[in-house]
């Protein structure tokens, strides 16, 4: 009996689906930018403009002869029920309307002169992708008698808190590491930094988070994997002596970054960072880690 009524009751949702979708597709044909009103709008403001003498395109409305015309021929004078019901039904819903754009011709009529070739399109990309390639990879992989290609490197991302603490113990099984700052430091410090109300609080030099860093990059060393660094922080020179600093090596950034940090890790001694930096993370007062960083990068800006 309960599977029963749980069918009654999905099958009765198929009709406000139904009407949910069809009423917001009635509405978009109707009044979406650039849709057939808009277009019959800017003809007639092209017609009434030659027949002024002013040039086309100059008239900025339309006549109010030209205004009921439009009213007719979309049913703007009748009540939105009825033209509703009447694309629904009548015009099935559209497929026996005309082409705004086509004239003499129907949605359905251009839908089918075109389906030959959207046909041949879709056999062959199903012929290319399910026909062809995956059984080349599925071919590929039995030839190396394993389920990937051996020399397919595997890494992790360190996006969380929970992924810096285990970091030692992925860095025994990948290739390795990622630490993406930006959600890192999100939830991290439980902070939403779209939110205008608490993104103020968003610090990529908490005590918290450079700890989490230090750790991921201290299990990538100990494993003996290659530990780099993606997000805003990577590519802000005011942070690249610090992460320096911490043991990072590889840094990935936008294009625009790329030559203010390269002309920061040029102008810097690895061997002085490292005590520095180790003096920072041991300091857990959060307000005095922005002025070690001016002073880190005293001779930069």
């Amino acid at each position: 009996m309960e599977k029963l009524s749980y069918f009654i009751r999905r099958f009765l949702l198929v009709i406000p689906t139904f009407l949910g979708i069809t009423l917001l597709c009635f509405a978009l044909i109707q009044f979406v930018p650039g849709g057939p009103v808009e277009q019959i709008v800017q003809q007639m403001k092209g017609i009434g403009a030659a027949e002024s003498g002013r040039g086309v395109g100059v008239t900025s409305s339309i006549s109010e002869e030209q205004r009921k015309a439009i009213e007719a021929h979309f049913g703007f004078d009748k009540p939105f029920y009825l033209r509703y019901w009447k694309w629904l039904v009548t015009d099935r819903l559209g497929m026996r309307m005309e082409s705004y754009k086509f004239p003499n011709k129907t949605a359905w009529q251009l839908i089918k002169e075109r389906f030959k070739v959207s046909l041949i399109f879709g056999v062959t990309g199903f012929v290319l992708s399910y026909l062809v390639c995956i059984p080349l990879g599925i071919l590929k992989a039995l030839r190396h008698d394993k389920a990937f290609a051996p020399d397919i490197l595997i890494g992790g991302m360190i996006e969380v808190p929970g992924a810096a603490l285990m970091a030692a113990e992925f860095a025994k099984r990948l290739d390795f590491l990622s630490i993406g700052t930006n959600d890192l430091i999100q939830y991290t410090l439980a902070i939403d930094r779209v939110d205008d109300e608490v993104n103020y609080l968003y610090d990529p030099l908490h005590p918290a988070v450079l700890k989490l860093i230090k750790m991921v990059i201290d299990a990538g060393q100990a494993a003996g994997i290659p530990v780099a660094m993606c997000g805003e922080m990577a590519g802000d020179s005011r942070y690249t002596r610090l992460l320096l600093g911490m043991g990072l090596s590889e840094f990935s950034m936008h294009h625009t970054a790329l030559q203010e940090v390269k002309r920061v890790i040029n102008n810097c001694k690895l061997a002085s960072l490292v005590p520095q930096v180790r003096t920072l993370l041991d300091d857990t007062d959060a307000e005095q880690i922005p002025a070690f960083i001016d002073s880190l990068n005293s001779d930069l800006f």
